[in-house]
């Protein structure tokens, strides 16, 4: 099967939460790109395409938040998938810069310090 993404993806160590359906949930983010992420559900709880949400992701061993405003574009199992659909000059130069240190690539960093 041809790999459809436009976009790299990474895995994300850090914590993240969830704020959905007028809760707050812990949840594991297993990859993570400039356009959307893929994370775990928690037990019992479940979502819709079209659904609107917001992830925050808590940089580890710093106070760095990125607030990440997003849309449940897929649901499989306890997994979903999310396409950001606004994000905020700040939170978008920290996601540029975590996803070029796990990818290894120094030209999306010297591309965002300019």
């Amino acid at each position: 099967m041809k790999e459809k993404r436009r976009f790299q993806r990474t895995p994300f160590d850090g914590e993240a939460h969830l704020k959905a359906q007028g809760t707050l949930f812990n949840v594991e983010v297993l990859d993570l790109s400039l356009k959307g992420a893929l994370i775990t559900l928690p037990p019992g709880v479940t979502m819709a395409p079209g659904e609107a949400c917001a992830l925050n992701l808590l940089m580890e061993d710093s106070d760095i938040r990125i607030p990440l405003e997003a849309t449940v574009r897929r649901t499989e199992r306890d997994l979903a998938g999310l396409e950001f659909v606004r994000i905020d000059v700040d939170a978008m130069r920290h996601l540029r810069r975590l996803l070029a240190l796990h990818l290894g690539q120094d030209e999306m960093l010297s591309a965002d310090e300019d």
